[in-house]
């Protein structure tokens, strides 16, 4: 299928190197749509994951301060409801959020770290392109 025996013994300028040429700069090629169709993605769920972070920093803020109300009304005495049980509840949410709020850190970590590998693999490409060596580059990411 092509790619056997055909490397390594032929002269420079051979067919074998033209074709290998012509694998190389499809494989760029390909590698680089691919990467231009991730990189947006990835910076439009980054950017949506930072805005679901200040959601849950705002939500978390409302919980204390619902908190801390339900807690003062609690201390009167004439209060009429036993408030202590809503408390826990707000507790509890609050602790969820502090969760998610985790989680959502993580996914954001690794998004910026795919976001980087992207950059770093679409300025492998273009040095590639422009005809410098890739044994160099590859050495350089490893």
């Amino acid at each position: 299928n092509g790619s056997g025996g055909a490397q390594g013994g032929g002269e420079p300028g051979s067919a074998a190197d033209a074709q290998t040429l012509s694998e190389l700069e499809i494989r760029q090629q390909f590698t680089h749509g691919l990467l231009s169709l991730l990189e947006p993605t990835v910076r439009q769920i980054d950017d949506r994951v930072t805005q679901v972070r200040l959601s849950q920093i705002e939500l978390r803020a409302q919980i204390d301060s619902v908190a801390e109300l339900l807690c003062a009304i609690t201390d009167e005495k004439s209060a009429p409801v036993d408030l202590e049980a809503y408390v826990k509840k707000l507790n509890n949410a609050k602790r969820r959020v502090m969760l998610v709020n985790n989680i959502i850190q993580n996914a954001q970590e690794r998004l910026g770290r795919l976001h980087a590998s992207i950059q770093k693999e679409q300025a492998r490409l273009n040095t590639e392109v422009k005809g410098e060596p890739a044994a160099s580059s590859a050495a350089t990411a490893s």
